[in-house]
């Protein structure tokens, strides 16, 4: 990616069900991970049985085809949700949103961002990383002096493990922006092949992520291939259950529509 600037840390997303603590749901593993041992042992709602269950339930006419939408992805997401809520959805550029959306780093942050603890990620060493955290685990919510994270350089990188390590058993913010406005999922999209584990297991952290342009006006799936973009469509489609928890934080969704929210209210 282009080179960054100064940054913003950012305010921690309530986690919505991804890395819950109550062990005893029903999930599986994305079928492509399961020959790692550490994500195997992730629990992601991703099976076959469950994305039935959630298609049956939501199943309505006016869905958009992934096969026939000729915009973007992001285009395909607003659609989806549309058809789904009846809200129509606004990209909104980071630098339009008030300050509290996102946290600054702290000098602590910056100077914690150090050669080993860049090594260990560039490298996928899970194991280091981990021995890092157990030492100091404030340690892994460092950013270098444009504001670029741990996870942004995991997601940029495609690090299945490492993104998988930092946003479940470090509790990393992923609410969180370079100086030039780009989010993990802008750094997700960057990689040459659709990261679409990486990119169910942020937005289900934070659905919003998607709406969110950087100073360029470009939304993380602008840096997507278009040659891609069928599969982005196809997944979202899928799993478009994501984005029912951006209903749930009406607070945050007033930012990015100007159409009435239900259960919202009348000014």
């Amino acid at each position: 990616m282009s080179s960054r600037s100064g940054g913003d840390s950012a305010a921690l997303y309530g986690l919505k069900g991804l890395f819950s603590n109550d062990l005893t749901r029903k999930r599986t593993p994305i079928e492509s991970l399961m020959s790692s041992p550490y994500v195997k042992r992730r629990k992601i709602s991703s099976n076959k049985a469950d994305n039935e269950r959630n298609k049956d339930s939501t199943a309505k006419p006016n869905f958009p085809d992934p096969k026939k939408h000729s915009g973007t992805p992001t285009d395909f997401l607003c659609d989806l949700f549309q058809a789904m809520h009846g809200i129509r959805l606004q990209v909104k550029k980071t630098s339009e949103l008030e300050d509290g959306f996102f946290q600054h780093a702290s000098q602590d942050q910056i100077s914690a961002y150090t050669t080993d603890i860049v090594n260990a990620v560039r490298e996928n060493d899970v194991g280091q990383l981990q021995m890092m955290y157990q030492a100091d685990p404030n340690k892994v919510h460092c950013t270098n002096q444009f504001g670029e994270s741990l996870l942004h350089r995991a997601c940029r990188l495609g690090h299945q493990e490492m993104a998988a390590f930092l946003m479940e058993d470090a509790k990393v913010i992923v609410r969180i922006t370079d100086d030039c406005g780009r989010n993990p999922l802008h750094d997700t999209c960057w990689n040459p092949n659709p990261q679409l584990e990486i990119c169910g297991w942020l937005m289900q952290q934070d659905p919003f992520l998607f709406l969110l342009a950087d100073k360029r006006g470009f939304t993380p799936f602008d840096y997507a291939r278009s040659q891609h973009w069928p599969t982005w469509k196809e997944f979202f489609h899928e799993h478009r259950d994501y984005l029912d928890a951006i209903l749930e934080d009406k607070e945050t969704l007033s930012k990015f529509t100007n159409d009435k929210i239900p259960g919202e209210a009348s000014i």
